[in-house]
């Protein structure tokens, strides 16, 4: 019997609840990885106060054997100094300019892009057709 008093614990719905922490991968964030966080992206940009001429000086070097001319290196200079956010100068420049030197290559018919290309395709199971010359 009772006597009118609760004896019973009654669950109060104002009290807050703590939720779990999503710890799985297919979270709807997203999540970037920093090798270091000290850095602050914005003062290591290219743009910056930064003199860039050895850089500059060692990649001409390098590039002017593999067959770019001057005048071809100060027009990707140029694109590449007026990019903005550029955090790896160095890197940048060297991968505008190998995409130049192939471009050239190929221009020279140094290259070849269809051989290439053919390879690729003797490795699939895509059979190759000739469309050009049949």
């Amino acid at each position: 019997m009772s006597n009118g008093q609760q004896t019973e614990q009654v669950k109060d719905f104002n009290e807050s609840v703590k939720e779990a922490k999503n710890t799985s991968s297919l979270s709807t964030e997203s999540h970037v990885l920093i090798k270091n966080h000290n850095k602050d992206l914005i003062h290591n940009t290219v743009n910056s106060k930064v003199d860039n001429s050895a850089i500059i000086h060692e990649i001409f070097l390098e590039y002017a054997q593999k067959g770019i001319n001057e005048t071809l290196f100060q027009r990707v200079l140029k694109e590449v100094e007026n990019k903005q956010g550029i955090v790896n100068f160095k890197a940048y420049l060297r991968s505008c300019l190998k995409t130049e030197l192939y471009r050239v290559q190929v221009k020279q018919g140094i290259i070849d892009p269809t051989a290439k290309m053919r390879e690729k395709i003797k490795k699939s199971s895509v059979p190759w057709y000739d469309w050009l010359n049949s």
